[in-house]
C-alpha cells in the first residue's frame, strides 16, 4: 500500500492569489491562546495539505474539524480540476498535492484539543499539525509567562 499523508496550517486568514498562491495571514505557530473559557472570532482556516503517490489518486476525500464542545464539520473536496497523472509524471511529480483551505466562519473557541480527519474511499488519516486551544491563565498578560 502507498503512503497518503495530511498535515495541516491554522491561521486567521487565507487569501488566494492569481495563479493559485496562497497569502496565510496570523499562522499560528503553536496553541491557539485564548483569554477565557470561550472567545468568538470572526473565522478560523484550517489548511489541510494531503498528499498521495503520483499512481494511487484519491478517489474520495472530505476534510473534518470538530473544535472543542462543538459538532464535527465536515467538507467535500472536489476532485474534479486534478492534474491527470500522465501530466504530473511528465512534469517529474512523484506525488500528488492536494491543498484546500477549510475555513470555519465564527466559531466559538474552548480550551481543548482540535480533532481532524481527512476522509478517503480507504479509510482516514489523522493531519499533523492540528492546534490545542489553550486558556491563558488569570492576570498574565501576552510574553510574560516565566
Amino acid at each position: 500500500m502507498t503512503e497518503r499523508t495530511a498535515h495541516v496550517i491554522t491561521c486567521d486568514d487565507l487569501r488566494v492569489e492569481i495563479g493559485g498562491k496562497f497569502i496565510i495571514v496570523g499562522m499560528y505557530t503553536g496553541g491557539i491562546v485564548i483569554p477565557a473559557d470561550e472567545m468568538a472570532v470572526n473565522q478560523v482556516i484550517f489548511l489541510f495539505m494531503i498528499s498521495t503517490e503520483i499512481d494511487d489518486p484519491f478517489k474520495s476525500l472530505s476534510c473534518e474539524v470538530t473544535l472543542p464542545g462543538s459538532d464535527p464539520i465536515r467538507i467535500n473536496i472536489s476532485l474534479s480540476n486534478v492534474p491527470a497523472s500522465d501530466e504530473m509524471r511528465n512534469l517529474g511529480a512523484r506525488r500528488r498535492i492536494y491543498n484546500f483551505p477549510m475555513m470555519i466562519a465564527n466559531p466559538i473557541l474552548r480550551p481543548g484539543r482540535v480533532e481532524g480527519k481527512v476522509i478517503h474511499e480507504r479509510g482516514e488519516l489523522t493531519p499533523i499539525g492540528m492546534p490545542l486551544i489553550i486558556r491563558r491563565p488569570a492576570g498574565e498578560t501576552p510574553g510574560t509567562s516565566e
